[in-house]
């Protein structure tokens, strides 16, 4: 995670995401039509993104969140996923907003390092990658 993007408080991160949906270059969103009764079992910013935005995705389309893809994770036990790239999971604790992201079946809790403080700071990393 670029350590500017970890440095923002989720205002910060809501409002850089929201700057780069409305330029329209990086980011891409489909908003939220209906409740999701998974939403529930995720954390109150994760929950809010997912009320606006059904899908948030990259420009050409490698990364993903989705609010039609939350699952439990294949991957780490205990965890959900809500979304992924093109080789790797994003997952979340039940009831928390804290971000993992997870490569393939071998990964357990203490080797997920990569970690960000909620969907938004997520996002806003990933659109600076691309």
């Amino acid at each position: 995670m670029n350590n500017e993007v970890g440095a923002m408080s989720v205002d910060q991160a809501r409002a850089a995401v929201e700057g780069l949906i409305a330029e329209g270059e990086k980011l891409f969103v489909e908003p939220a039509e209906e409740a999701v009764s998974q939403l529930v079992q995720l954390g109150p910013i994760t929950r809010e993104f997912f009320s606006r935005y059904s899908t948030l995705k990259t420009r050409l389309g490698g990364f993903e969140l989705s609010s039609s893809s939350i699952q439990a994770s294949e991957y780490v036990d205990g965890f959900v996923s809500i979304g992924h790239s093109e080789d790797w999971d994003v997952v979340q604790r039940l009831g928390s907003d804290e971000v993992f992201v997870v490569e393939g079946f071998e990964t357990c809790e203490e080797e997920m390092e990569i970690r960000f403080p909620s969907v938004y700071h997520l996002a806003v990393d990933e659109a600076q990658q691309g």
